[in-house]
Formats: structure tokens, C-alpha cells, sequence
């Protein structure tokens, strides 16, 4: 990487920490799609790992309620693993703009969800079923394209939870899976001592973006906050498409 390319990716992760500081959701979500049109989707995938890992953490303790989530979604957990063992043996398979075009999919539906869903609750035997290919699913994507939201946050939404629930059953499935693709990633080859240090160097600007975030959260409309970050995410998702077929 290039210096220009590393104040870039630093500019991502400390852009992401402020959504995260914001909705409590999203680091991730936010830096890949930058991070993919910049320096490519396989090269950023492992810079947002401890960055993601912090911010989540930092999250999950002011969130409460750990034990309730994990014990009331503990089978989408478990079954995240599977998914994400078999994405990330596609992922060496798969060109990066082809996995870069997967990951604006992925974002646009997430997005174009969040926008225009309106109040829904899932039949209770219905959610149980779910559980399994949630996790299943998600767990794929993440492995894919490194993203963690779908279909896990629009089905958590279905749920009816509290605020803080929420925020905590979400961050526990993406830890989680940031520990996983720490070792699966430099299992095939995508992380590095290099990328590692970069990544640990990215803690830095994800934090502080952290910070910001929260002080914009106490002072700026929820709902405007949300409309602008999900129509970005939304944009992205098809610059990415754009990129990957041009």
C-alpha cells in the first residue's frame, strides 16, 4: 500500500467510527465499501478487523444485556461458524471486483431495507426457525465480502427488541465473527504481519471516530442521522456494482 492509499483507508475507519458512535451499528458496514473502492475489497477486508473489534466492545459495555442476548439468539451464533468457514473458502476463488460487486449487493439491500421497512414483528415460531439459516447466511456474507448485517440486523429488528437489546445481540454476532476472521483470513493468505499492523494501527481513528459519533448522537435528529448514513450505504452499494461490471 501506498501512503496515499494508507491516509485512505485511515480516513474509512475513522469515518465508520463515527456511524458507529452514532446508531451503535455499521462499522464495518461503512468502511468495506470505502475501503473496496479505494484499495480494493481482499486488501481492506483484514485492516478493518481490530478496529471493528474495539469499536464493538467499546459498544457492547455501555449496551448492557449480554447475557440475555446471548442466551435468546446463542443457535444464530453458533450457526454464523459454518457460514463463515464456507465463505471464506469461496473468497480466495472469487475475483475482487466479483466480491466487491457481491459486498454493494449486499449493502444496497440492507439499506434500501432499512429506508423503507416499516414497523414488522415475526411471528414468534417463525423467528425460532429462522435462527439457523440467519446465522447461516450471515455468516456466508461476512466470509464472502466481510460484511456482518445481513440478513442478522433486519431480522434482529423483527424482533421487537429494546434499543440497548439490540445493539448488544447485533455486536455480539460481529466480535464474534471478527475473531473468526482473524484466523481465517491469514489462513488464506489475506493477513499478514503487515496488514496486522495496520490494522491494529487502525484502532486508533476508529476510536476517536467512536467519540465523535457519540457526541453527534446527543446533539443531532436520530432519524436524519440514519436517512443520510443509509442513503450513503445505499450509493456505495452501487458505485461497487458499478466498479465491478465497467
Amino acid at each position: 500500500m501506498t501512503i496515499g492509499e494508507i491516509a485512505l483507508a485511515a480516513l474509512a475507519l475513522l469515518a465508520a467510527g463515527i456511524v458507529k458512535g452514532v446508531t451503535g451499528i455499521g462499522y464495518s458496514t461503512t468502511a468495506l465499501p470505502l475501503l473496496a473502492l479505494s484499495i480494493g475489497l481482499k486488501t481492506g477486508m483484514p485492516l478493518v478487523l481490530l478496529p471493528s473489534i474495539s469499536s464493538n466492545i467499546l459498544v457492547m459495555r455501555d449496551a448492557g444485556g449480554f447475557r440475555e442476548a446471548a442466551g435468546r439468539f446463542w443457535p444464530i451464533y453458533v450457526a454464523v461458524l459454518p457460514g463463515l468457514m464456507l465463505g471464506l473458502l469461496v473468497l480466495p476463488e472469487v475475483d475482487d471486483h466479483l466480491a466487491a460487486a457481491v459486498l454493494g449487493g449486499v449493502l444496497a439491500a440492507y439499506a434500501g431495507f432499512m429506508l423503507v421497512r416499516g414497523p414488522w414483528t415475526m411471528p414468534e415460531r417463525m423467528a425460532s426457525l429462522a435462527k439457523g439459516p440467519v446465522g447461516l447466511a450471515t455468516g456466508f456474507f461476512n466470509g464472502l465480502t466481510g460484511s456482518q448485517v445481513m440478513p442478522l440486523v433486519p431480522y434482529l429488528l423483527s424482533a421487537g427488541l429494546t434499543p440497548a437489546l439490540f445493539i448488544q445481540a447485533s455486536n455480539i454476532s460481529f466480535t464474534m465473527s471478527s475473531l473468526v476472521m482473524l484466523v481465517g483470513l491469514a489462513r488464506i493468505g489475506l493477513l499478514g504481519w503487515w496488514e496486522l499492523g495496520l490494522s491494529l494501527a487502525g484502532i486508533l481513528p476508529a476510536l476517536l471516530g467512536v467519540a465523535v459519533g457519540n457526541v453527534l448522537r446527543r446533539r443531532l435528529a436520530a432519524e436524519t442521522i440514519r436517512t443520510l448514513v443509509l442513503g450513503a450505504l445505499v450509493a456505495m452499494g452501487f458505485a461497487l456494482i458499478l466498479k465491478a461490471v465497467a
